[in-house]
């Protein structure tokens, strides 16, 4: 059993990288495979997708292929070895050792199978089995070949320390091919990168190809399925799109991403320059990091270990930091001069509180959720003045769900008054004060002089001369970001585990841009058992960076401690890389919050360039209208309907199409269905499809009265005699829909029209009228006719029409009976997923005896939503014939057939 498991093993690699182009690139590794067995005529190369499709009997559904020795060497290779799980039934490092000797490594998946086929040196099952402790896998050693049985699940080969096969849900007696064959297998089909196809049951889309290699991450990624899964993985790469126009960061990783469209599916491409991939490698290393310090995961992965003598030279070192830490405690203790003073205006003690820029303060999930200000106006000169804060604090008081916020910039004050002379729901309290609406709630906003505001959610703290003149002469360090919160919190209990903090009264996180660039940590606890447990904690984080991670401390991330009594400040100076990193996770967090400002900026540019466009050319004068209407509020709905009636003054038919469509609903309008009629009727007359569908379903196929009916069809009708073949069958479907079979005298005209200008629905419609029985016909069938007209359908791919061809060379209704062809008419219909067609299979089997099939085409029937297909199957299980009794299945057989419409098996 345990052997499947190790056959797994490359596949736990594979999977962290995301599928890939099967690339071939010549390989001229020193590990390129040579012919086991030396003949005077070299036997030619083998393609290993070849041999993996005559083993496993079926095309590989899934694969993967790969030098692994090269790849195991570049950076990726490294980082996913680290990532190796650790087990009590094998030891990690023989197995990673291991599979470092192996050169090429295959994979293969199909029919419920899989074969592990592996080439390199010294790779034998004798050396496999010591890294496994589980009893019984003693490989069996006979003239240079090993063989290995697990019974049931997997057999394995290897032959003279150069070739090792592994099959699951095989055995090797039956193996089809010989281990000499593997052992020809072309280099070539191997690379630097990963070949990757994935296929399973449970992904609706398929991805066919992508290429990851040692230095630079590059994907050509084939995405192929249903049209859900596409629209699903469209939507996400959108996504994508989005946060690139937001974040400048992630745009330069992002650059490289291109979307196209293949048929009927889709490419995506992607290309990561090696300096960016190296960025990409560092954020795993800090994510093992975490990982190996938390307790409750270390224990899975391999965790450096970490000896006293090494935790202790740390502790040594960073209390030596002395000149770092009286650096930092300065520029802490400015910034926290700010948080004093604004706690001069707001009593109880601070949940929250952030001094800095105002555009990084926004960049916060935490400050979102916190202010709850100015953006729910989607006012963008508010916004811009609260963004064009350069100096800022904000403090959030939780019990009285209060706060105070103070900037500074040249001209606050007069930004702040030009938005009260433009928007008059901001009104004047004061000559220094303004009440600013933001929904139910609202903010006050003064100004001490025109450069420093002060903004208080409801009514603004009284403030005394001695704060007024505090809060002038505050200052903040240049190029910080302070975040500071109490952990015990209701506000930071419902955002984060509060057991990551045990016995913290204090955190302050700061992030230093000056020279250098630091991320600080200042927390402040309970007692001095919880400052050493937590200085132990970072110590042991900083000594595994230094032993395991030294191309982190080269680029820059070099972490230090330093406790005090109930203190423990920690310190990390970033360097160019992490930096990079650092500034990603900032403006993705901020992207969110800054989205709505942003659009309501690009709304009004957006208008301002339709209207543009509209004076230069008329159709893009619909489009201006539409974004009108589509804006929130009155005035845009007024002014796109001022735009609608202009256009369609100047025959734009799609402006009088959505013009009638508002009268209809009486949107923005007074409803009017007679003034809607003449301006979707002009809208049809000139042409367009749309306007002549609406018409003809609201009035001819709704419409109440024999007025209504025929504007309906005198719209269906204009359509129809433009050579509109789809709208000739809408008339059809209308005389039908009203008159029943009495309707088909005035429907073959347009029938016969239909046909003609190639609408397959109509040639069908008017071949059952001219072979079928019931349809109040006065002439004989006419089969001949008939039947060249349902095979001008079908071979249009109209399945209908190939099953009722089906249907009369089964019953011989007008052509001679031939069981043979009926089946073949059934068999296209059925193959299309069309009900009717799988019964009628299975009645041609019922007739020539052949029962398995019959019930297998009646149990696909049946499936496909045919409910005599349900019953038949029903009428079996009941009586038990050529399938096994059973009475309940039956039951739910009769329920199902009569859900499906068989009305004949309601009640059984």
């Amino acid at each position: 059993m345990r052997l499947g498991l190790v056959a797994l093993i490359p596949i736990l690699l594979v999977a962290g990288c995301h599928g890939t182009s099967e690339t071939k690139k010549p390989t001229t590794t020193a590990d390129s495979q040579k012919p086991v067995i030396a003949k005077k005529a070299p036997a030619p190369l083998n393609n290993p997708m070849n041999l993996a499709a005559k083993e496993l009997g079926v095309a590989p559904a899934s694969y993967a292929m790969v030098n692994l020795y090269q790849f195991l060497r570049s950076p990726l290779g490294v980082r996913l070895v680290d990532f190796f799980p650790a087990g009590d039934k094998y030891d990690r490092q023989c197995l990673v050792d291991f599979l470092g000797r192996v050169g090429q490594l295959g994979i293969f998946g199909g029919a419920g199978k899989m074969l592990v086929v592996m080439t390199g040196r010294q790779i034998t099952l004798t050396g496999l089995s010591r890294c496994i402790s589980v009893e019984g896998l003693t490989p069996q050693v006979k003239g240079g070949t090993e063989r290995l049985t697990v019974p049931g699940l997997a057999s394995a080969e290897s032959l003279a320390g150069r070739i090792l096969v592994v099959r699951v849900g095989m055995t090797a007696p039956a193996a089809k091919i010989s281990l000499a064959q593997y052992g020809r297998l072309d280099p070539r089909h191997f690379t630097g990168a990963w070949v990757f196809r994935l296929n399973p049951d449970q992904i609706a889309a398929r991805i066919e190809g992508s290429a990851l290699s040692a230095e630079a991450f590059t994907a050509d990624v084939r995405i192929s399925g249903t049209r859900e899964a596409l629209t699903v993985i469209r939507t996400a790469l959108g996504q994508l799109d989005e946060v690139k126009a937001l974040s400048p960061t992630l745009a330069t990783y992002l650059a490289g991403l291109r979307v196209t469209g293949t048929g009927g599916g889709m490419r995506v491409s992607f290309s990561l320059p090696a300096p960016r991939f190296s960025r990409i490698l560092q954020a795993i290393d800090l994510m093992k990091l975490s990982i190996c310090t938390d307790p409750v995961n270390a224990k899975t992965f391999s965790c450096p270990e970490i000896s006293q003598k090494e935790l202790s030279a740390e502790v040594a070192s960073s209390e030596k930091r002395g000149a770092d830490v009286t650096r930092i405690r300065r520029i802490i203790g400015g910034a926290t001069a700010a948080e004093a003073v604004l706690k001069t205006t707001i009593r109880g003690s601070a949940a929250l509180t952030f001094l800095g820029d105002m555009s990084l303060i926004t960049s916060s999930p935490i400050i979102k959720r916190a202010v709850r200000i100015s953006l729910r106006r989607k006012d963008a000169c508010i916004a811009g003045v609260l963004f064009g804060m350069e100096r800022t604090a904000v403090i959030y008081a939780e019990q009285q769900e209060k706060l105070v916020m103070w900037g500074r910039a040249r001209g606050l004050g007069s930004k702040l008054k030009g938005c009260a002379a433009t928007d008059r729901t901001i009104t004047p309290l004061g000559k220094d004060r303004y009440k600013i609406p933001t929904g139910s709630d609202f903010y006050t906003a003064a100004w001490l002089d025109d450069d420093t505001l002060l903004i208080s959610s409801g009514d603004m703290p009284r403030i005394t001369t001695a704060a007024r003149a505090a809060f002038r002469a505050l200052t903040l360090p240049p190029k910080i970001l302070q975040l500071s919160f109490d952990p015990r919190s209701k506000l930071f209990k419902e955002i984060g585990k509060t057991d990551r903090f045990p016995g913290m009264n204090r955190l302050q996180l700061a992030f230093l841009a000056g020279a250098r660039r630091e991320l600080v940590g200042l927390a402040t606890l309970n007692s001095r058992a919880s400052t050493e447990r937590l200085h132990t904690v970072l110590a042991i984080y900083s000594a595994m960076l230094r032993k395991e991670y030294p191309n982190l401390l080269r680029d820059g991330l070099n972490p230090f401690s330093f406790s005090k009594d109930t203190e423990v400040l920690a310190s990390t100076a970033i360097g160019p890389g992490s930096w990079d990193l650092m500034s990603v996770v900032m403006e993705f967090a901020g992207a969110g919050f800054l989205r709505g400002l942003k659009e309501d900026i690009a709304q009004r540019e957006r208008e301002d360039a339709l209207k543009a466009a509209c004076a230069r050319k008329r159709p893009d004068c619909h489009a201006l209208a539409l974004f009108q209407i589509g804006q929130k509020g009155d005035k845009g709905l007024a002014r796109g309907v001022r735009q609608l009636e202009d256009n369609c003054k100047k025959n734009l038919s799609s402006s009088c199409l959505t013009l009638g469509n508002l009268y209809i609903n009486g949107r923005g309008v007074k409803a009017s269905r007679t003034r809607a009629y003449s301006l979707m009727m002009k809208a049809c007359r000139r042409g367009d499809d749309d306007a002549c569908t609406t018409v003809g379903d609201l009035w001819g196929t709704r419409g109440k009265t024999a007025g209504d009916r025929k504007l309906g069809e005198a719209a269906l009708r204009s359509a129809c005699d433009r050579r509109k073949g789809d709208f000739c069958f809408s008339l059809v479907r209308l005389f039908l829909s009203r008159e029943g079979l009495k309707g088909f005298p005035r429907s073959l005209p347009y029938l016969k029209r239909g046909c003609d200008l190639g609408h397959t629905a109509s040639c069908h419609t008017l071949a059952t009228y001219l072979t079928a029985d019931g349809l109040g016909r006065k002439t004989k069938p006419d089969h001949v006719k008939g039947l060249k007209l349902l095979t001008r359908a079908c071979d249009r791919g109209y399945m209908a029409s190939c099953n009722n061809i089906g249907d009369m060379y089964e019953k011989g209704r007008g052509v001679k009976p031939n069981l043979g062809t009926a089946l073949r008419y059934y068999g296209m219909a059925c193959a299309k997923k069309l009900g009717i067609g799988c019964a009628g299979m299975a009645d041609v089997y019922l007739r020539q005896k052949r029962f398995s099939e019959a019930v297998k085409y009646q149990v696909e029937a049946c499936k496909l939503g045919f409910g005599r297909s349900c019953r038949d199957l029903a009428v079996l299980h009941e009586q038990g014939v050529h399938v096994k009794k059973d009475t309940a299945l039956a039951k739910k057989l009769y329920q199902l057939a009569c859900m499906k419409g068989y009305k004949a098996a309601c009640g059984k």
